[in-house]
């Protein structure tokens, strides 16, 4: 166990990625709040005229407007997939490129155990890097609107504190982040392969081999079976992991212009892991994904690097 958390915290050292990058989008949006909170609105708006308007909402339907967590989801999100992508395309060619490799193949570590560890980084790691940044973010964000209706003269905590969802939100965060991971197993398993694979460069070998894929089927076959399991495997994980039809969204949204709190609802009444967790794209794919990460290891393992 000693032996994995070194190897985890040793991946986390190395790829300074996992927080700056993160962090550098959250300085983005906090100096641009900064900038809306004590320029544009005290210029433009008025911190007592948000505060009027902010006070016209129904009390039930304000949770609706602090529910910025699936816009904070979605720009972190971005960064984390791009950071994750590159990390992981480095993660099984870099120490065989500078040949570190022999210095950690002399070390008493499995080499499953290395090819592992940098999985659960890309799996587990860097999304809760994510979601702490994602959620210490949007507390900043809700300390800067504390200070636009202290200075409008209303109350923080009925406007704010009180209606906003932060649990919920925190919840929806998580939530999230945690099924992206398990429904992208066979993804980060075939980016590792071509990791172990490629000789040199490991991005041509993650995409192009997908993308001849595509079109060989598409001249031989003319079908685009191939191309709609990858789109699939992209975003095919939202309809399965998040509820919410049309029949939903209208009932929200006229709880939100009446007031009414019970049909408005909350940002985690959208889970629904059910769907997900019966469906046999989720456990074929853990399937794939593990022959791709045996694969991986036994590259590693058996390829000569002398």
């Amino acid at each position: 166990m000693k032996t994995v958390v070194a190897l985890l915290k040793r991946e986390v050292w190395e790829n300074p990625a996992f927080y700056v990058a993160p962090l550098v989008v959250a300085a983005l949006i906090l100096l641009s709040g900064i900038y809306n909170a004590f320029y544009v609105v005290s210029k433009y708006v008025g911190y007592e005229r948000v505060v009027t308007l902010l006070g016209t909402i129904p009390e039930a339907a304000r949770p609706v407007i602090y529910s910025w967590w699936p816009l904070l989801l979605i720009v972190f999100n971005l960064v984390m997939v791009a950071v994750i992508a590159f990390y992981l395309m480095d993660s099984l060619y870099a120490d065989r490129k500078d040949r570190s490799i022999l210095f950690w193949k002399s070390l008493p570590v499995p080499d499953s155990t290395t090819v592992l560890s940098k999985l659960v980084t890309a799996l587990v790691t860097v999304p809760a890097i994510t979601v702490a940044v994602t959620v210490g973010s949007a507390l900043v964000l809700m300390i800067m609107a504390t200070l636009i209706i202290w200075f409008g003269g209303g109350s923080a905590w009925a406007l704010l504190w009180k209606p906003v969802p932060l649990i919920d939100g925190t919840l929806f965060v998580a939530y999230a982040f945690l099924v992206q991971s398990l429904w992208y197993v066979p993804l980060v398993g075939w980016v590792m392969l071509a990791s172990a694979w490629a000789r040199r460069a490991p991005f041509m070998w993650t995409v192009l081999p997908p993308i001849g894929l595509v079109l060989l089927e598409q001249m031989l076959l003319r079908t685009e079976r191939f191309a709609e399991l990858l789109g699939e495997r992209i975003v095919g994980v939202i309809p399965l992991a998040f509820q919410v039809d049309d029949d939903k969204w209208e009932v929200m949204w006229e709880g939100f212009q009446s007031g009414d709190a019970e049909n408005v609802g909350r940002v985690t009444d959208v889970i629904d892991p059910t769907p997900l967790l019966t469906s046999p794209q989720l456990w074929t794919g853990f399937v794939v994904g593990a022959l791709f990460v045996a694969a991986a290891i036994w590259l590693r393992r058996y390829r000569d690097e002398t």
